[in-house]
């Protein structure tokens, strides 16, 4: 298991090595995150768009601190395995491509914090067997989100929020 970190500025591509650090405001050329590496935005990520160009994975996801950052997903499927918390100046907006979605996948006790950050994931699924997810706040959802359970096939909920 390793961090990586986001780093730089303005327009960025999540498949790009050189958007990753292996320290907060280092030098890029870190590995792609896997889903054995914790991703953290921090103060040091800069500002602009990164956009999800591959399949993402992550075990933990953690935006703190971050600047303006808009999350732009390309239609591939954003996989944490452990747990995430966001920050109220991360924006999320999926929609543009019905096949971009969040995917939970862990398998034990995990926590999800939104911070104030309104997240519009197009769809998200609970993707983890034996996984359990406990909000910390109040999740604020922007538009209508189809909540799935992976295991059972099933849709399990709708969000219609804003």
């Amino acid at each position: 298991m390793a961090n990586r970190y986001l780093i730089g500025s303005g327009n960025r591509n999540w498949n790009s090595a050189s958007s990753w650090s292996t320290t907060s405001g280092g030098a890029g050329g870190a590995s792609i995150p896997t889903s054995a590496d914790n991703v953290i935005l921090d103060s040091n990520s800069g500002t602009g768009i990164i956009t999800i160009d591959a399949v993402a994975a992550m075990l933990d996801f953690t935006c703190t601190g971050v600047g303006a950052i808009t999350l732009l997903n390309a239609g591939y499927s954003f996989n944490i395995h452990g747990s995430f918390t966001l920050n109220q100046n991360l924006t999320i907006n999926w929609t543009s491509v019905s096949s971009a979605a969040l995917y939970l996948k862990a398998t034990s006790l995990k926590t999800m914090t939104t911070n104030g950050c309104v997240a519009n994931f197009n769809k998200l699924y609970f993707d983890g067997v034996g996984g359990t997810w406990v909000n910390q706040d109040n999740m604020n959802l922007d538009r209508t989100q189809v909540l799935w359970d992976i295991v059972t096939g099933k849709q399990i909920g709708r969000a219609s929020c804003r």
